[in-house]
């Protein structure tokens, strides 16, 4: 029963962000931060990930989205991926083991670019240029990692 409340915090939290970074293109920190401290409190009630595997999988994801977001504006001037999207990988993996974060950036990545082949598709073109948040899929990734992690994959 405790784990559905959990979930249903977990879906609550990242829908909001959902809503607000497509609408407002950004992944407010409050929010984010929420998100930190009630995986936290996950951790600490089921013990499942432990707090040290919770805050490793937050360091680890947070410090390689952000290793990703200054290579990309490094090498093509202009900002790719945003600072709430780094802070979201990270409060997304306080909820999770490390060994998820490997899914996560994977489901996440492979649903945008799906999405952004249909839209040019149907748009009938691509503009690199052109705003994509991100946010939403990290959002589904986080869901759907914890969702496996809390069935025993």
């Amino acid at each position: 029963m405790a784990i559905a409340l959990f979930g249903l915090i977990l879906a609550s939290i990242l829908m909001t962000l959902v809503v607000t970074d497509v609408q407002e293109g950004l992944l407010p920190d409050w929010l984010n931060a929420l998100l930190a401290m009630c995986g936290l409190a996950q951790s600490l009630w089921f013990g499942a990930p432990e707090v040290k595997d919770a805050l490793l999988g937050a360091a680890v994801g947070g410090t390689l989205m952000l290793a990703v977001a200054i290579g990309y504006m490094k090498l093509r001037a202009i900002p790719g991926l945003g600072l709430g999207d780094v802070k979201l990988v990270a409060a997304g993996m306080v909820w999770l083991e490390p060994r998820w974060l490997g899914p996560l950036l994977l489901i996440a990545t492979l649903s945008a670019l799906a999405i952004m082949l249909a839209r040019a598709a149907w748009k009938m073109r691509l503009d690199p240029r052109e705003a994509f948040p991100f946010g939403p899929f990290l959002a589904i990734a986080i869901f759907c990692c914890w969702g496996l992690s809390t069935i025993g994959y």
